[in-house]
C-alpha cells in the first residue's frame, strides 16, 4: 500500500484539522511538509466547518504493511 500523508492544523474554533495526501512521495522530509503546511495557512488554501485553519499542529507519513491471511475451511 503506498505511503500517505497526514497533515493536522487547528482551526479558529479551536479544532483539529486533518489534510490527507494519497501516494505521497516517501523521500518527503520534515522541512518540506512544514513549508507546505505553511503555504497552505498563508494562502488561506482551505476552510473548515470551525473556520479558516490557523496553526499547524503536527504531520506524519504513514505507511501500512498489509499481511493477508488464509482462513478458507477447504480441505
Amino acid at each position: 500500500m503506498d505511503p500517505y500523508l497526514v497533515m493536522t492544523f487547528e482551526n479558529e474554533s479551536e479544532g483539529r484539522v486533518n489534510l490527507t495526501v494519497r501516494e505521497a512521495d516517501p523521500a518527503i522530509t520534515g522541512e518540506m511538509v512544514s513549508q507546505v503546511m505553511d503555504t497552505v495557512l498563508n494562502e488561506n488554501v482551505f476552510t473548515s466547518a470551525g473556520g479558516d485553519l490557523v496553526e499547524k499542529l503536527e504531520a506524519k507519513l504513514v505507511q501500512v504493511t498489509e499481511t493477508p491471511f488464509d482462513v478458507s475451511t477447504e480441505e
